[in-house]
């Protein structure tokens, strides 16, 4: 059977990031907890079937021949795409900086869609 566990990333220095073996820390929940299926996991990868992308309220085109698939790997702060889809995503997400130094600030907010919830950054 499967083997559940959590992974909670801080977002700010007051809180520490950890993970969970055997179940999921409920504390770190802000919402009702969201299940996706992983694709193959013989693989070694966590590969979930994404059903939309969008950024914003706008939908890419790319993924409605239902083949899109993510990668989730909570070790690395990257996200890659196809070429295919990279001109359209990078148009999309591209936005005015804020002050030199800073990297935070309001920008689109990019949707995966998965069968049964949506995940936003």
């Amino acid at each position: 059977g499967s083997q559940p566990f959590g992974a909670f990333l801080a977002s700010n220095t007051r809180e520490e990031s950890d993970i969970a073996f055997g179940g999921w820390n409920k504390e770190h929940l802000s919402e009702q907890l969201s299940w996706a299926s992983v694709h193959d996991p013989r693989l070694g990868h966590w590969i979930v079937k994404i059903k939309g992308l969008l950024v914003d309220n706008e939908r890419l085109d790319y993924c409605d021949d239902g083949t899109c698939q993510a990668a989730v790997d909570t070790g690395t702060a990257l996200l890659s795409v196809p070429s295919t889809a990279f001109r359209s995503l990078f148009g999309m997400l591209r936005h005015e900086p804020g002050p030199p130094g800073h990297c935070q600030g309001a920008g689109p907010t990019l949707h995966f869609e998965s069968e049964d919830f949506t995940v936003s950054l």
